[in-house]
């Protein structure tokens, strides 16, 4: 099995909310980034859960993790993420999230959180 096929089937509690979110979002299911920043979003909440606060994510690191995790370069993956926030910019998904175009880590960030509050949401 290929390593994107494993990782869009493993069994991650978190990751029917991201994609939930990401929907909403508009995101293109079939781009390369839009695993890169769930795996990325996922990553964030493991180290969540370890107590690493998410605004002390080091993108750089993150990015790297990625690059490696889907055997790719740091700049294939930067420029991947880069897509969605200026596609989402552009459509005016993150109107009412930012008040300015996000930066990837802002990004990465307010999906961390959007997922958690889905998921909240959901159990309730």
């Amino acid at each position: 099995m290929s390593k994107i096929l494993e990782y869009l089937v493993s069994p991650t509690v978190y990751r029917p909310k991201i994609i939930n979110v990401m929907t909403k979002l508009g995101a293109p299911l079939t781009q390369l980034g839009y695993m890169y920043l769930n795996y990325a979003v996922v990553s964030v909440i493991k180290m969540r859960e370890k107590t690493i606060q998410p605004k002390i994510i080091q993108l750089k690191n993150l990015i790297a993790d990625i690059a490696n995790e889907f055997g790719s370069t740091e700049r294939c993956v930067e420029c991947a993420l880069r897509y969605y926030v200026n596609i989402w910019w552009k459509n005016g998904k993150l109107n009412e999230h930012f008040e300015k175009k996000p930066t990837t880590k802002r990004l990465i960030i307010k999906l961390f959180e959007l997922s958690i509050l889905e998921k909240v949401v959901a159990t309730q």
